[in-house]
């Protein structure tokens, strides 16, 4: 059995102004949350002739951040990407050179937005968004050689 937790907290801000980027002294660097953690776990266990079975899974967390240096809404605010929590699970067999691993991912279905790009919205009234991969099961097959 492994247990692993970990947490930051990250004050990040400019120490100077930036103006070709549309930034001054004290302005928080984009895309950095405040917060983060993450809770991992794994058991293994042999099975028999060699085969080891585990299970695992993990949760992490990401929280709010600042959506960029120069990057407001329509009414001039610092816009703020919204925090979100992900958890996977995997099980799966390992067996001498072969291994076979199932699996799902943001099993919650979160929307987690990594980026948004609002270059063209004054024009078109629309932002680009990264968000994270939506729920997603899946097997996974290795061999070793």
């Amino acid at each position: 059995l492994s247990i692993s937790i970990n947490a930051a907290y990250t004050d990040a801000y400019l120490t100077e102004d930036a103006p070709d980027l549309g930034a001054v002294d004290g302005d928080p660097l984009p895309y950095v949350p405040e917060w983060s953690f993450g809770l991992s776990s794994d058991y293994e266990w042999e099975l028999s002739g060699g085969t080891m079975a585990y299970v695992g899974g993990n949760l992490a967390y990401t929280g709010n951040r600042p959506a960029g240096l120069n990057n407001q809404d329509a009414n001039g605010n610092r816009r703020e990407i919204d925090g979100y929590t992900l958890v996977n699970l995997r099980a799966g067999l390992l067996m001498d050179r072969w291994s076979v691993e199932v699996y799902g991912k943001n099993l919650t279905d979160e929307m987690g937005i990594n980026s948004i790009n609002s270059g063209d919205e004054a024009v078109t009234g629309r932002a680009e968004l990264g968000i994270i991969r939506p729920r997603t099961f899946g097997v996974m097959v290795g061999v070793q050689f």
